[in-house]
């Protein structure tokens, strides 16, 4: 597993899950590679090797998505499984991870294998169309080509999502794939490793050479899993109208037991201010042993 690093704020809560997925064996390692933007942060990614010895700090060199794809290309990842994980992923449902995983490994055609996303514009589309959103949820429409679209643009649009989802979270997932036929939010995805040699020569961020540009000359398809439900807190378009602090207090909530059970609004309330760095210490206790 592997994530662009990172905004203290957003990742501690994803730390936290990736702790209890190493814990269970459910992933081998978590490469973080620091591209934090501030000093505090770039401190704070740096630390987190010493919380689990599968976690792994990396030092870019060079262009970042050159450098982290050409790290791994130099290497014999022929085996592997990747999973690449935005810092800002705030609920993992552990207990489908691995039979996302092991879909993975079993479906060798697939190239891109997504995460059922919450805040994601194809998928919640798909949500809808599946029935999983409410009735009265405002029509989502299928984003142009799979880019931007209502979802990305409208941050009360993605604030009512995370309510819903907050509200019960167990809720969203649902049997089978759903093939993404035009570009894909790479929120939380995975490639195998023998398909690493086809990633080069990136022009600006990844996502059009591994959700586009690859599946169209090799003539392979993307998937989502829809089962396997995360969270994605936000798009940086949706930001200034967002009450990030509010939602990050409510997904770190999901993390204590029986939280689900609470409502958004009077998670949101609680009187604790929201600690990452508390939440990565204590992170462990909340998760109740399979």
């Amino acid at each position: 597993m592997t994530t662009f690093a990172g905004r203290q704020d957003r990742m501690a809560i994803l730390v936290a899950y990736v702790l209890e997925a190493l814990r269970r064996g459910l992933v081998d390692e978590y490469h973080v590679w620091n591209y934090a933007r501030t000093p505090k942060d770039r401190v704070w990614v740096d630390s987190l090797a010493g919380h689990h010895p599968g976690i792994r700090v990396m030092a870019p060199q060079g262009k970042p998505f050159d450098a982290y794809y050409d790290h791994y290309r130099q290497q014999d990842h022929g085996d592997a499984v990747f999973i690449k994980v935005d810092d800002d992923i705030v609920y993992i449902d552990l207990e489908q991870l691995q039979s996302f995983i092991t879909y993975r490994q079993q479906d060798q055609e697939t190239f891109l294998l997504s995460a059922n996303v919450v805040n994601n514009g194809v998928c919640a589309y798909f949500q809808q169309q599946c029935g999983v959103l409410p009735a009265d949820f405002p029509r989502m429409p299928y984003p142009p080509a799979g880019m931007y679209g209502l979802l990305w643009e409208r941050a009360d649009l993605a604030t009512r999502l995370h309510e819903v989802f907050l509200h019960a979270p167990h809720s969203f997932g649902y049997s089978g794939t759903t093939r993404a036929p035009d570009r894909l939010s790479i929120n939380f995805i995975s490639y195998l490793g023998r398909d690493l040699d086809l990633i080069h020569g990136l022009r600006g961020d990844d996502e059009d050479m591994l959700s586009v540009k690859i599946p169209q000359a090799r003539g392979r398809a993307n998937l989502i899993y829809s089962p396997f439900v995360v969270s994605h807190l936000s798009f940086y378009s949706q930001d200034p109208g967002m009450d990030r602090q509010a939602l990050l207090q409510a997904y770190a909530g999901l993390l204590a037991p029986g939280a689900q059970r609470e409502d958004h609004q009077r998670l949101a309330r609680r009187a604790l201010p929201f600690s990452p760095a508390g939440w990565l210490r204590r992170a462990r206790r909340f998760f109740v042993r399979p």
